[in-house]
């Protein structure tokens, strides 16, 4: 995943000045034949780009805690009630589970990775808070790398919530103008009360008509991918598909303490859904 990060992010994978090193895996997701639209990659690429750029704002409002370990509590004691959270948090993460290996075989000593947690359920107006759910998310050998896995998986979710929603489309034929919305996310039938008949695939699920939907779904990505700053909080929280809302951060730790916490954990079971 992380070679495959530094190659859709590389400029010289750029075929033409339009084409955006984003734009293969655009049109591989949501096929349909998009990419015989008239002009497709030129009016494709800026949508793209308006999509990264807006991720890369919201993720520059995430802070950098710092290193977390269970070895030194009170590095991260504003962050965990004790040390068994640290372990927990890294011991019982999926994509710890599935990914740490790989970082391990290519010598990465030290892993960076977005943390998310919750008010602990009981003690929401507890002052300083009291966290818990603790997991972790976007593994990488860097900060920077960790940052552009992040914006990677929150335009992969944008892009493949639009190929879904096209797929329903495709697999019934016909759907309700109310269940349709090509066009802009916040702009359904409902709320502009054209909510009378049908939609059919063969009129709709056209070339042209699927850039010009999935352009609309790559201009509006606040509907899908939120960091929000309250003000009497320390840490921001990631509004995202997660029906979970989590307060985050960015922090490091060593890779050989994520693997002796997996080893004293039986059952990874902790994700965030971006």
């Amino acid at each position: 995943m992380l070679t495959r990060i530094a190659r859709l992010f590389t400029p010289g994978n750029a075929r033409t000045e339009y084409h955006h090193p984003l734009f293969d895996l655009a049109i591989e997701t949501v096929g349909g034949g998009i990419a015989e639209a008239t002009n497709c990659a030129a009016r494709l690429t800026p949508a793209i780009q308006h999509a990264c750029d807006y991720f890369d704002r919201q993720i520059a409002g995430i802070p950098q805690y710092g290193a977390i370990s269970t070895s030194d509590p009170e590095t991260a004691a504003r962050l965990f009630p004790d040390p068994t959270h640290i372990r927990k948090a890294l011991g019982c993460s999926l994509e710890l589970k599935e990914s740490l290996s790989s970082l391990l075989r290519n010598q990465h000593d030290e892993i960076h990775a977005l943390l998310g947690m919750r008010r602990q359920r009981g003690n929401e107006s507890a002052e300083p808070p009291i966290f818990a759910d603790h997991t972790i998310r976007c593994l990488a050998p860097s900060e920077k790398d960790a940052r552009e896995y992040l914006r990677l998986v929150a335009l992969k979710r944008l892009l493949n919530n639009f190929a879904a929603h096209v797929d329903k489309l495709r697999r019934k034929q016909r759907l309700l103008k109310l269940e349709w919305n090509i066009q802009n996310l916040t702009q359904t039938a409902e709320s502009t009360g054209d909510t009378g008949g049908y939609v059919d695939a063969a009129h709709e699920l056209t070339p042209e008509k699927l850039l010009d939907g999935l352009i609309g779904w790559l201009e509006t990505p606040q509907t899908l991918f939120r960091v929000v700053t309250d003000a009497a909080s320390d840490l921001p929280t990631l509004y995202a598909s997660d029906r979970r809302h989590w307060q985050v951060s960015f922090i490091r730790f060593s890779a050989s303490e994520g693997l002796q916490a997996l080893e004293q954990e039986s059952h990874a079971h902790r994700y965030i859904l971006i």
